[in-house]
Formats: C-alpha cells, structure tokens, sequence
C-alpha cells in the first residue's frame, strides 16, 4: 500500500540521521513522535501520522511502541503489560511516566515506577497495570496514550487499547453434521461445519473475536476418546472438518453411537461447547 513506502521511506530518513539507534530503538522514535490525526479515532490510525523530524530529534524511545491489554470480559478485571524505556539522547534524563485514559469512567491505567532517571544509552523496565471497575456499555474498546515526557526536552507516546467484547456474541455458531448416520471412508468422509469466533458491531465499531484454539474432541458415551483436530489462532469464520470414521490414533472406529465435542477457547473469558451425536454404521 501507499502507506507502507510512506513508513518505510520515513523509517529509512530516520535511521540515516540516527544511525546509532538499533531496530526496536527506531521503530519507538517513528510511533512516539508520530502526529494523532483529529478526525479519525485510534484503532483505525494507531499512533498516527508519522512525523521525520521529531522522530529524529526525539530523546526517549519505548519497546513495545505499543500496548494491548487484552480483552476484559468482567467486573475487576486487571491486565500487567511490562515496557522497556531508553535513554537515546546523549544526556542524563529524568522521564514522567504519564498514563492517560479517554475520559471513559472505569478504565485506569497505572505505571510503576511512575518517574524514572537514565544515564545516556541507559534503559529501564516500567509496569503498566490496567484495571476496569466495571464494564462500560456500548465500547467495543477503550484507548489512550502512556506519555514519557523527559524533563527539559521533547517526550513520546505509546498508544494503548483494552478490548471490551460483547459478552452476548456467541463465539460457536452453525455446529453441524451433514449426516449423523454414517460408514468409515476415507473417500466420503461425513463434514462437521463449525461457524467460529465472532465479528460484531459495538457502537459502531467492528470488533473480530478470535480464538485462541478450537478444537474436536472424539467422545463414546462419557470417555473421552482423544482429539481429532486442533486449530490455533483461529481467526473467525467458517471452518470444516471431514469425519473419515477413524479415530484419533487412524484406526477404524468399530460401529456404534459416539459424540463429537467442539471447544472455542478465546483469548480471555470463558469458553464455549458444543456437542453433536452420530453413529458409525
């Protein structure tokens, strides 16, 4: 995209106006120096509009350059995310570290230590805690920026988001058989189709939950009998599965009833499952 050469010709300027910052240190220069663009909100800009001259002139760089705190799914939630901060200006610095919310009532973000003090080249872990008292309605996310503000120079931002999932979507959707009745072949495997994950409109904003892992368990009455397939990182959609009538380890299943268990495990919260009959002739 046209946005790509931009940033690679931006990050390209940079690096040969600093070359002694290394990879994780340019990459935290470009996006905490870069410019928020007013009419557009974070998640659709990051950290904005990448600005060359701050960048190269900028004494403070963070890794990550930014921060996501998960998904809270509950009341009390609370998420831990650790940064490292680095001198990369030629002077001793103090740096604030200053966490800022979008004004959402319930969310708060802390640092620790909140004030820190680097020799030049020098670098520093800091704690960022995120905590929601309770779920706010209607967000599908909450933004802001943790501020490094390095006392008696510029400073740079990192950008932050925790996720606020709908807890009424369903991440399992659509589980069925095309035949609950069928023999072991390979040639015309019965098809389990599952509808996984979920993508949802909050507040006018689009929200994808994916999950973690989605697995098919093999079950005869209540013994598990292993795992037919497991799937990672599964981003949502529709999947299919073919069900040859082997078990897990290849061999033939002898006839008779059996259940099939599919898991949805998201990246936070509570799973979900599904069971569906079918017989082996």
């Amino acid at each position: 995209s046209a946005a790509a050469g931009l940033a690679g010709g931006t990050a390209a300027l940079v690096a040969q106006s600093r070359p002694e910052l290394d990879a994780a240190a340019l990459k935290g220069v470009l996006v905490g120096t870069a410019v928020p663009l007013p009419t557009t909100v974070t998640e659709a800009q990051g950290a904005g509009f990448l600005d060359p001259g701050a960048a190269s002139a900028a004494e403070v760089a963070a890794s990550p350059a930014t921060v996501g705190f998960g998904a809270a799914d509950e009341t009390g939630w609370r998420s831990r995310r650790t940064i490292t901060v680095k001198n990369v200006s030629t002077r001793r610095l103090t740096i604030a570290v200053v966490a800022e919310v979008e004004g959402i009532a319930g969310v708060s973000v802390r640092a620790k230590p909140d004030r820190i003090r680097l020799r030049a080249g020098q670098s520093a872990k800091v704690a960022l805690v995120a905590r929601v008292a309770f779920l706010p309605r209607n967000l599908g996310i909450v933004t802001g920026s943790i501020r490094l503000d390095a006392a008696g120079g510029g400073g740079v931002e990192l950008p932050w988001a925790v996720a606020l999932p709908s807890p009424t979507a369903p991440l399992l959707g659509q589980v069925r058989l095309s035949t609950t009745t069928f023999r072991a072949s390979d040639r015309a495997p019965a098809v389990l189709s599952v509808r996984a994950g979920g993508v949802s409109d909050r507040a006018g904003r689009t929200q994808l939950r994916p999950l973690v892992r989605l697995d098919v368990e093999l079950w005869r009455g209540e013994e598990k009998l292993g795992l037919l397939a497991r799937l990672r990182d599964v981003l949502p959609g529709s999947y299919a599965f073919g069900l040859t009538g082997r078990g897990p380890g290849g061999g033939a299943l002898a006839r008779g009833p059996y259940r099939l268990r599919v898991l949805a495990i998201p990246p936070a919260g509570t799973y979900e499952r599904r069971f569906l009959r079918f017989r082996i002739r």
